[in-house]
């Protein structure tokens, strides 16, 4: 495996004129991570099932990969173990999770959406149910299923009680957290369910909605800002609710979201 390894890294270094640096140095992550789980030409399992699903997502690429461009038994025998090893909805997961679920908390600003802070850190809404197979875990670091509060609002106004993180979804992501949460409860009762992901990658999407402001379950690579999203009155009462039962002080000045979203959803129905 070792010379397999060095053959398609003197690929990928040979050809670096051709290949932007990050894209290189993602498929060497990957190939390591490939490296670790095979010995001597077999995949082995007791690894791959406790990998978490980055490990196997970035494997999986890298396997498919290496039979692509090497023209080796040894490559094609790698990549038809895991292949096998894997059910095919959980390695177009994978390979879904390997395109969209990384990198995506530095698009908008982390502003704490009790109190204006700009000091906010994603906070994770929903935590995946635990007969939810790896392959699907990657939705859970979603950008929807996270909200920004500061360490204070934090502690103050995010409890474990999932129905108050639920308002929070609801009232920062708007019509977004419609799909994301239906898609959720499709997972806690232990359903898989089945759509064009390559079209709507994130969540099923009703004919019609293809805007990523209306709710369509597409990624944008920019996220635009958190205003331009379609709220109801269902999310604007979720905002209102979280005001009465964590009341906000401090300067009067100081930009609160909830309010904004408040104000600005208005019409939206």
């Amino acid at each position: 495996m070792f010379r397999l390894f060095s053959r398609i890294s003197g690929f990928l270094s040979g050809s670096r004129a051709g290949l932007d640096a990050l894209l290189d140095a993602v498929y060497r992550q990957a190939l390591s991570d490939l490296v670790r789980m095979v010995r001597n030409g077999r995949l082995q399992r007791e690894q791959w099932e406790r990998a978490p699903w980055d490990v196997r997502a970035r494997a999986l690429s890298a396997a498919l990969f290496l039979a692509d461009v090497v023209s080796s038994p040894q490559a094609d025998e790698v990549a038809r173990q895991i292949v096998s090893t894997v059910p095919p909805d959980e390695a177009e997961e994978l390979l879904l999770g390997n395109r969209y679920g990384y990198t995506w908390k530095d698009e908008i600003p982390h502003t704490c959406w009790r109190c204006g802070r700009a000091d906010g850190v994603w906070r994770r809404v929903f935590s995946p149910p635990p007969n939810l197979p790896a392959a699907y875990t990657w939705r859970y670091g979603i950008l929807e299923n996270h909200v920004p509060l500061c360490s204070a609002c934090y502690n103050f106004a995010f409890p474990a009680d999932e129905e108050i993180r639920l308002l929070w979804g609801l009232a920062v992501w708007g019509v977004r957290f419609d799909g994301w949460r239906w898609l959720h409860g499709q997972f806690s009762a232990g359903r898989r369910p089945t759509w064009d992901k390559e079209q709507f990658p994130l969540w099923p999407t009703h004919a019609g909605i293809t805007s990523w402001r209306g709710g369509a379950g597409v990624v944008e690579i920019h996220y635009p800002t958190l205003w331009v999203l379609r709220r109801t009155r269902l999310h604007r009462d979720a905002a209102r609710t979280l005001l009465a039962r964590f009341p906000l002080h401090g300067k009067r000045g100081r930009k609160r979201p909830l309010l904004r979203a408040i104000a600005e959803g208005k019409g939206q129905d």
